[in-house]
C-alpha cells in the first residue's frame, strides 16, 4: 500500500497534471494543483510534525517540541 501511495503521489499525479497543463484545460489544471497540494500534505504531515518537533527541540522548547510528537 505504501508503494502505491508513493507511486500515485510523486509520478502519476503531476504526470497527469502535465498532461493537462500541456492541452491547456486551464478550468481543470488549477483544482487539481490545490487538490495535488492538499493530497500530499495529508501524506507528509507525520514528516513536517518531524521537522516542526526537531526544530522546537534545538530551540531548546521541550514543551513545545513534545506538543508535535
Amino acid at each position: 500500500m505504501n508503494r502505491l501511495k508513493n507511486i500515485v503521489i510523486y509520478f502519476i499525479f503531476p504526470a497527469l497534471l502535465l498532461v493537462i497543463s500541456f492541452s491547456g484545460n486551464y478550468l481543470v489544471l488549477i483544482p487539481l494543483i490545490i487538490l495535488y497540494f492538499v493530497v500530499f500534505t495529508v501524506f507528509q504531515y507525520e514528516n513536517i510534525l518531524k521537522i516542526l518537533a526537531g526544530y522546537q527541540t534545538k530551540r531548546n522548547n521541550p514543551g513545545k517540541a513534545l506538543r508535535f510528537i
